[in-house]
């Protein structure tokens, strides 16, 4: 997988249209670049916006039960939301958020996964509505999904990562590289061999093994077929 572009509007601190082309110069030739800049300054909200592209959801806000939810809001707005709620993620005093990633699968495809969060009808004042999600085929401009959990279906299936795998290899939040590091040692090495590509080199562990099973199998026939031949003594 390959992320050629992060795109979005209207998202935390990021006010108006923003996009980062991956896929040309100068980022496409440096190999390793950092993003780097004062707090606040709309870092995070790059991964953000990555991140709710593809699965609809983002690393630094957690999943919480019903009943351990913090609500916040202002009155003016005369609604609400849970603090860890995507939709809190729109830029105050705007009537909506989008995402967008551009992004070659494993299929070596192109495709475009958007997100996006308005209030009601696209005024400030609106009560917010729900997520939607898509993906389009970029080579043939066929829309695969139009529905949450089909995009993210659509999105690990060309991606070759769901979030939880994301999260822990590709995108690790600020002081959480020990999730990784404490993860079980068959889960760390499922995600390392996706992360650096040597997923075939278990397959060839195994392919060998097999062999092997086969080979073994073939020299105890081979051994009990010559243990029952009697050999004429020399006279």
């Amino acid at each position: 997988m390959r992320i050629l572009a992060i795109r979005g509007e209207n998202l935390a601190s990021l006010y108006g249209k923003f996009e980062l082309r991956l896929d040309r110069a100068p980022i496409a030739g440096a190999g390793i670049f950092s993003i780097a800049g004062p707090t606040g300054s709309g870092k995070s909200t790059l991964l953000d916006a990555l991140c709710l592209a593809l699965y609809g959801k983002t690393p630094r806000l957690r999943d919480r039960a019903a009943g351990k939810r913090v609500m916040v809001g202002w009155s003016e707005e005369g609604e609400t939301l849970d603090m860890n709620d995507v939709r809190a993620l729109v830029s105050r005093g705007t009537a909506g958020a989008t995402a967008e990633v551009e992004y070659q699968g494993m299929d070596g495809r192109r495709y475009l996964a958007r997100w996006r969060v308005r209030r009601a009808r696209d005024r400030v004042e609106g009560a917010f509505q729900a997520q939607s999600m898509t993906v389009e085929d970029l080579d043939t401009g066929e829309v695969l999904a139009e529905k949450i959990t089909q995009a993210v279906a659509r999105n690990e299936a060309a991606i070759g990562f769901t979030f939880d795998e994301l999260k822990r290899a590709v995108v690790l939040p600020q002081f959480e590289f020990t999730n990784f590091l404490r993860a079980d040692a068959d889960v760390r090495a499922a995600i390392l061999e996706r992360v650096t590509g040597t997923a075939v080199y278990g397959r060839l562990s195994q392919a060998a093994h097999q062999r092997l099973g086969r080979e073994l199998a073939a020299r105890e026939a081979l051994e009990a077929e010559l243990g029952g031949v009697k050999v004429l003594d020399a006279e």
